[in-house]
């Protein structure tokens, strides 16, 4: 079987959580980042295991340049997305279109002998709208699957089941799906430490039952993974917080090159657009000078807001 691991994760959480499933699971895979690709971003990152071999995308030519899971800070997602559907400008602003942004997406597509491990944040209880695009153009022919949500130790709520669904339609089988809390990026002290030991000990047992499962594959195709959720997805909830920059900034553009939304304009990244922006703090994630935040009210606010839902150790969840 060949492995492919998929991940959007703006802050890098679900790609760690992500990598750790994929290296229990394969000893090689091809590992695709579609962050700052969903909302027409630059063409993934083909990636790869430490001595491992890539052999492409499925169906497609090889994209991006060959790479190794990086060591990374844990900083969950938070459990937020505003109303747009799509959220960001797909097709960017006259004069300020960014480098490598196609206007269209190749699906890529995968076979019976292919594996794929796919890993997303929740925002609002759903899969993330710019998220979902890129998911809605992947091909599968009866192509198991192992779904990966990380939540900011609120609650999952319909958002496994969205991504089940979703890749159910394209000819993805499920075989395994599981919800891990993590710390809250906005509100750190919520899930602090998050994933802990005891979380990786949970993430690497469900990794290992997965692969139990991948090796009796062809006898149990006509499994029906059964994840918890809401059929009828629950709404976005807006949140009107978007992240600033300070007199730190350096006008790098790293921030604008990077923002899943378009959000950050490359001739001027010390604006945002509000409207635009979708919250997910990867500008704040990938700023090298530590330039951009969110202002301390909106994040008191956000604290006060959360506090009752998220509250305590939120349990994870296993669907084998």
């Amino acid at each position: 079987m060949d492995y492919y691991l998929l991940y959007f994760s703006p802050t890098f959480t679900t790609k760690k959580v992500s990598q750790m499933i994929a290296e229990t699971v394969a000893k090689t895979w091809t590992e695709l980042d579609i962050t700052n690709y969903g909302g027409c971003g630059e063409l993934p990152n083909e990636g790869r295991p430490i001595g491992s071999q890539p052999d492409g995308l499925p169906g497609s030519q090889p994209l991006g340049q060959p790479g190794t899971p990086g060591d990374t800070q844990i900083d969950a997602e938070p459990d937020t997305q505003p109303d747009s559907q799509l959220g960001g400008r797909p097709n960017g602003q006259p004069g300020d279109q960014l480098p490598n942004r196609p206007d269209t997406q190749p699906s890529l597509t995968f076979g019976a002998d292919d594996v794929l491990i796919i890993g997303i944040p929740v925002h609002s209880g759903r899969v993330p709208p710019l998220a979902l695009r890129t998911i809605k153009t992947l091909r599968g022919n009866a192509t198991p699957a192992i779904l990966l949500a990380t939540f900011g130790n609120r609650h999952y709520d319909d958002a496994l089941l969205e991504l089940k669904t979703t890749l159910q339609a394209q000819g993805f089988v499920a075989i395994a799906a599981a919800a891990f809390a993590t710390e809250h990026s906005i509100v750190p002290k919520y899930g602090a430490g998050r994933p802990n030991a005891a979380d990786i000990r949970e993430i690497h047992e469900f990794a290992k039952q997965a692969g139990k499962k991948l090796a009796t594959w062809e006898q149990a195709s006509h499994v029906d993974l059964q994840v918890e959720g809401n059929p009828d997805y629950r709404p976005f909830q807006s949140i009107s917080m978007s992240p600033h920059a300070n007199s730190h900034c350096i006008k790098c553009r790293t921030c604008a090159k990077s923002c899943p939304a378009q959000a950050i304009p490359l001739k001027n990244p010390k604006t945002r657009d509000k409207k635009a922006c979708i919250t997910c703090l990867r500008c704040i994630s990938v700023c090298p000078e530590k330039a951009r935040s969110l202002h301390s009210y909106e994040k008191l606010v956000a604290q006060l807001s959360l506090a009752k839902q998220c509250q305590g150790e939120k349990p994870n969840a296993l669907f084998l």
